[in-house]
């Protein structure tokens, strides 16, 4: 009995220690062939040169939010940024719109994918998975597959996340990641998610069931980064495409911005602390060595209170 104690003692221990050490992770998007702006992304999350609060630590891993085509050359360069940095663990893909071709889904699922520990893939045929890391489950969504189409998610997308978040009953937060929002601005604001608007609405609505455990959706495909809060997909202010809402008790869309298409270079920072999420974000021109500054830095966490 006495050892059954000690065992049980030192699992409740180790789950405290994990939940409350501090981790972090990075999402960048839209790199496409701009290698030298993506290339500086990269070294930026690496070297952390712009770090407005020390707390905030070297993120673990990456998601790539879609649009990365070359793929195998855009992994290539990451394995190079990071080959001697231990902090840095994995790179997550989302496929993009651009990244449909042959060659560049059977490298994700057939190098990438692969390589990674802690996720678990729904098929092998498509880029549907979540990761489990930490306190934090990622569920990563393909619009390109039998889940969804021309960057919508259709109702057999929808049951399959929602059996995700429902299956991670011990993560503090989920994070959903797909590529084209469903609430766009400024770019592809009539053929994103939201050209499906019933698909979207009983999409976001389901998110909403769970918004103690959904705390954001990132995605990509604009190339402008922007961030609002939905709690009503047919809210007037949600429907108006000039409109950034900020609705009390509802889930962050957060746009990623690009790192390589567009002119400017965007990177979202999360940090984890137990029950806290913590954002900053990192934006600089286009280009090679371009130097960064902090846009914008605010608490997931305090909006879930």
């Amino acid at each position: 009995m006495k050892t059954v104690r000690f065992l049980l003692s030192v699992c409740l221990f180790g789950t405290l220690l994990l939940h409350a050490r501090e981790w972090s992770f990075a999402v960048i998007s839209d790199s496409r062939d701009d290698r030298a702006t993506y290339n500086n992304a990269l070294r930026e999350i690496r070297d952390m040169r712009v770090n407005p609060d020390s707390t905030f630590t070297p993120a673990e891993f990456i998601i790539l939010g879609g649009d990365f085509d070359p793929v195998k050359e855009t992994y290539k360069d990451y394995k190079e940024v990071f080959a001697e940095t231990g902090s840095m663990k994995a790179f997550f893909p989302v496929k993009g719109n651009h990244d449909v071709k042959k060659r560049d889904v059977s490298f994700i699922t057939d190098h990438i994918l692969p390589e990674l520990d802690s996720i678990t893939v729904q098929n092998e045929d498509c880029v549907n998975y979540y990761i489990d890391w930490n306190n934090v489950r990622i569920i990563v969504v393909d619009q390109y597959s039998d889940f969804g189409s021309e960057g919508c998610i259709n109702s057999a997308g929808k049951e399959w996340v929602e059996k995700c978040i429902q299956s991670a009953g011990h993560k503090d937060h989920v994070f959903i990641c797909y590529h084209e929002p469903a609430f766009p601005r400024k770019q592809h604001t009539g053929d994103s998610f939201n050209a499906c608007p019933d698909d979207r609405d009983a999409f976001w609505n389901m998110l909403l069931k769970y918004r103690s455990k959904v705390k954001a959706v990132f995605n990509g495909h604009i190339h402008y980064y922007y961030r609002i809060r939905v709690a009503d997909p047919t809210a007037k202010e949600a429907q108006d495409l000039s409109a950034c809402p900020d609705h009390k008790d509802g889930i962050y869309q957060i746009n990623s911005g690009a790192c390589g298409q567009g002119t400017r270079n965007t990177i979202v920072k999360v940090q984890i602390d137990g029950e806290r999420i913590s954002v900053f974000v990192l934006d600089a021109e286009e280009g090679k060595n371009k130097p960064f500054s902090v846009i914008d830095k605010w608490d997931i966490s305090e909006a879930h209170e």
